[in-house]
């Protein structure tokens, strides 16, 4: 959270072996990642052996989830009870077999009042509305040992319409629409003070 991000190199390679954004070759697959960590570690010796890897929509499934805080008396809320709401919506979306990788909130209401950031808030009641991104186990697996077989141990997943939002809100938008026409789908996400409010991909 805060944390500035530094772009020092952008590169990129065919994409071998993958078809609608879904791997159906490992071997071209591994190939062509590797050639791009080559590359990098050439230009501008840099090793990298951790990687945040945005998936498409074919690799997740999407749900929300609303959570609910209530007190006796008012209290202030903090980052505590925040984290405390997402704890509860990871439970709700426990499955062994479909984990959640991202939990975004896109609505926050104070003693069910809108609000924009909860900090500080005097209130007996916070609940938050958040958008769950769920992927199958066994394919996440998949791209773990990909990247492992290639030296990336460290691997963290995001859907890629939080990386779109994150780009333009860092240049300090918080209310914008964002369409990315590609070769097979079009993504649509909307953002609404700063917090991914929509985000499809249509065919």
């Amino acid at each position: 959270e805060g944390e500035l991000v530094h772009v020092i190199g952008v590169e990129s390679v065919p994409s071998e072996g993958i078809s609608r954004g879904r791997i159906i070759d490992k071997i071209r697959v591994k190939s062509a990642i590797s050639a791009l960590l080559d590359l990098f570690e050439k230009e501008y010796e840099i090793r990298i052996d951790a990687l945040h890897v945005a998936l498409s929509a074919v690799y997740f499934r999407q749900m929300t989830d609303r959570e609910t805080l209530s007190f006796s008396r008012p209290q202030e809320i903090g980052w505590q009870e925040l984290s405390e709401l997402k704890q509860k919506c990871r439970r709700m979306a426990n499955n062994p077999e479909e984990p959640p990788f991202a939990i975004l909130p896109y609505t926050y209401k104070v003693d069910r009042e809108l609000c924009l950031d909860p900090i500080g808030y005097q209130a007996r009641r916070i609940e938050a509305d958040f958008r769950v991104y769920t992927s199958r186990d066994r394919e996440l697996r998949e791209i773990r040992e990909i990247l492992a077989s290639v030296g990336v141990e460290k691997v963290a997943f995001f859907p890629a319409g939080e990386a779109l939002m994150r780009a333009v809100y860092l240049q300090g938008e918080a209310e914008f629409a964002l369409i990315d026409f590609g070769g097979e789908t079009t993504k649509i996400i909307l953002v609404t003070d700063g917090l991914l409010n929509r985000d499809v991909e249509l065919p």
